[in-house]
């Protein structure tokens, strides 16, 4: 920890300590928390955190989750996950004093894919309300309303910070308005998620696994290339999903893997599809692996937890520095080809 003019910062080494303190201290005083964030879409990392954060407050708070587009297609996911599916417009029935909003467990706030502010304007009314803000994940650089982000920010307790940009963003900003916030440096919450490894000591097979994200635009090529490498050195070789939005926005992993899959390797058995998008199921599954190799964010932290080889493609500055600071693998495709080379 050390102190600067207008703010106190912890780092990463004491991360741990401040989370659980985080967690157990702050989080816990409030009766009902609200998670705005994408779970019950089938995306994976957004159902652990909201799993996780049910498991640790069931007993002190309730979690409600903000529904985003069409309440009536994720509640049967959201009950599974033991959440109270709201709509937004509800939120203001709540007890302010009683209630957080925490935005995030994902990407949330991010310009680049929510151009219009409509997610900012949102919590901006919550926050002139009297309702407390905490960001879990976050990358906010580039806000065509810079007003807008700065008075959001400003009223704002910050969890996750997933690139240095943002963190200086928001440093700078307190800073500037003489501001002395508590701010909590730490990369994403799944880091601090027990995940235990159960591999399936039946399985005697090198399997690798593959999970490519569409927004990424990959060549089809260089993928089937490392393909090529793995079987040669003996691996079965398996897509699998870590994200499947089948509402808002639509996104599926394993559209990339079909296309290539049907276009390569239509007749080769040692070329699978997992075609399975849950929490429990999924990461379990993740144990059959011998290596990962993926552009998702979550899908390389928790594999890296459970100690499985993971070789990050890079797409995010948020997976960059989440391998930089865990000396992980993270290039492009050519980088890839090479490294699989010595295996």
């Amino acid at each position: 920890m050390f102190k600067l003019k207008n703010y106190t910062v912890f780092f990463s080494k004491y991360k741990k300590k401040l989370i659980n303190y985080f967690l157990f201290k702050y989080l816990s005083r409030y009766k009902n928390i609200i998670l705005f964030n994408a779970a019950g879409y089938n995306n994976i990392g957004d159902d652990i955190i909201a799993f996780y954060l049910k498991k640790r407050f069931e007993k002190k708070s309730s979690i409600f989750n903000i529904d985003f587009n069409n309440l009536e297609k994720v509640k049967n996911n959201l009950r599974k996950l033991q959440l109270i599916p709201i709509n937004i417009e509800d939120v203001n029935n709540f007890y302010k004093k009683n209630t957080l909003i925490i935005c995030g467990g994902g990407t949330i706030i991010n310009p680049l894919v929510f151009t219009n502010d409509y997610y900012l304007e949102k919590i901006k009314k919550f926050q002139e309300e009297g309702f407390k803000v905490v960001f879990l994940g976050i990358e906010a650089t580039g806000f065509d309303n810079k007003n807008l982000a700065k008075n959001v920010f400003l009223k704002s307790l910050f969890i996750g910070v997933r690139n240095i940009q943002t963190k200086k963003l928001i440093l700078n900003l307190y800073n500037k308005n003489g501001k002395k916030p508590l701010i909590f440096i730490t990369y994403d919450l799944v880091e601090h998620i027990n995940f235990k490894k159960s591999r399936n000591e039946d399985i005697k097979e090198k399997i690798a696994g593959i999970c490519i994200s569409p927004k990424i635009k990959i060549n089809q090529e260089k993928i089937k290339l490392i393909i090529d490498k793995l079987i040669n050195k003996k691996y079965i070789v398996e897509f699998f999903s870590f994200c499947n939005h089948t509402t808002y926005p639509p996104e599926n992993d394993l559209d990339t893997a079909k296309i290539i899959k049907e276009k390569y390797f239509k007749k080769n058995t040692k070329v699978k599809i997992f075609d399975l998008v849950n929490i429990n199921d999924t990461i379990n599954h993740l144990d059959n692996y011998s290596l990962i190799i993926t552009t998702r964010l979550h899908t390389t932290i928790i594999a890296h937890i459970k100690e499985i080889p993971v070789y990050n493609i890079n797409w995010e500055d948020k997976c960059k520095n989440y391998c930089f600071n865990n000396n992980l693998f993270n290039g492009n495709i050519d980088d890839l080809l090479k490294r699989i080379n010595q295996l």
